[in-house]
């Protein structure tokens, strides 16, 4: 049967007020996967609608509002289970999603920690060396010295590198 056959038959069941064709109408949009919302809003709300037009028009009566209120009853008592089920596999859904997002994070803020852990090694070993250096040093005085291509370079002497500097070498000589 045609979904928009079914919303029809849904409808009617309302507007007639036949609470156990309405039951069985639902249970029937369910074994053709028609979303329980879908049913309601599309075939039983239309139809309960039409009811209250026509009670406003004074074209029906009290009783029949209360048999349309009773198939619509009825038919939500089937649909709800389903919308229950379908709304808790839509918070699983959201929470797997959350728990992957996390996870992810998790991940990123590990690399960063190793990422940064790396850097820091050798830049607390040029730090160490540099203050090794600056102990080594201490009480040396050291000229002037040309920065880097402002003038010629002396034959067998390394650019930039100051000519009255003087420095240890590993086993204790001075050495220019």
């Amino acid at each position: 049967m045609m979904s928009e056959e079914l919303f029809g038959q849904m409808r009617q069941s309302v507007i007639d007020g036949d609470a156990a064709a309405a039951a069985a109408l639902a249970e029937q949009a369910l074994a053709n996967g028609i979303p329980p919302v879908d049913a309601i809003d599309r075939g039983f709300v239309p139809g309960l609608t039409l009811v209250g037009e026509q009670f406003g028009a004074g074209d029906l009566f009290l009783p029949d509002m209360m048999l349309a209120a009773r198939a619509m009853q009825k038919a939500v008592a089937v649909l709800e289970p389903e919308m229950k089920r379908q709304a808790t596999e839509r918070q699983l859904e959201e929470l797997q999603s959350e728990l992957a997002r996390l996870s992810r994070l998790t991940a990123m803020g590990e690399m960063a920690s190793t990422l940064a852990h790396e850097i820091n090694q050798p830049l607390s070993a040029i730090a160490n060396y540099l203050q090794g250096c600056s102990r080594l040093t201490e009480g040396i005085e050291i000229g002037p010295c040309n920065s880097v291509g402002t003038g010629p370079v002396a034959p067998g002497s390394w650019p930039g590198r100051p000519k009255s500097r003087i420095l240890t070498g590993f086993d204790g000589s001075l050495r220019s």
